[in-house]
């Protein structure tokens, strides 16, 4: 292989289900870290991967901050907002801001606050892993190595 085909194979985006993939085969023997069930025949199209941490020692928070000094981006939310079930663009159906009109879509919906009961545990126990198509192997196998790291360190 010449170096100019070497160097395009390198820049040929990977499908996020490659990378999620290998995250999910080779962290989800982690204790107290769960990742979404795979189905039988299923793949996984996560992005960014969202896992749980299922412990109180140490901390989610500190876990976050341990790797991302070990370079990994994670990320401590589910959305924007910890609630989106509780912020105006749902309650009131708040869509468009500069009118009051519904979207069709939610014109005959209800919504209850309260319908989603889980929502404060799921959002106090995410950590969702980054994933991107540009991710090259050596990504991938740091980002693995980072928490199989902390996870040793831990546990």
């Amino acid at each position: 292989m010449t170096i100019q085909e070497q160097s395009s194979s390198l820049n040929e985006p990977r499908p996020a289900r490659a990378v999620s993939l290998g995250a999910h085969r080779e962290l989800s023997d982690l204790a107290h870290f769960d990742f979404p069930e795979i189905i039988d025949g299923g793949e996984p199209s996560w992005w960014p991967i969202s896992t749980r941490y299922t412990h109180d020692q140490p901390t989610r928070d500190e876990l976050t901050d341990v790797l991302r000094a070990e370079g990994v981006l994670t990320s401590t939310k589910m959305s924007p907002v910890n609630n989106i079930l509780r912020t105006e663009m749902i309650t009131r159906k708040k869509y468009y801001p500069l009118t009051d009109e519904f979207p069709a879509f939610w014109r005959d919906t209800v919504y209850d606050p309260e319908s989603c009961q889980n929502v404060g545990e799921l959002q106090r126990t995410v950590i969702r892993l980054p994933v991107d198509q540009r991710f090259t192997d050596e990504d991938i196998g740091q980002t693995i190595a980072a928490f199989q790291k902390v996870w040793e360190h831990y546990f």
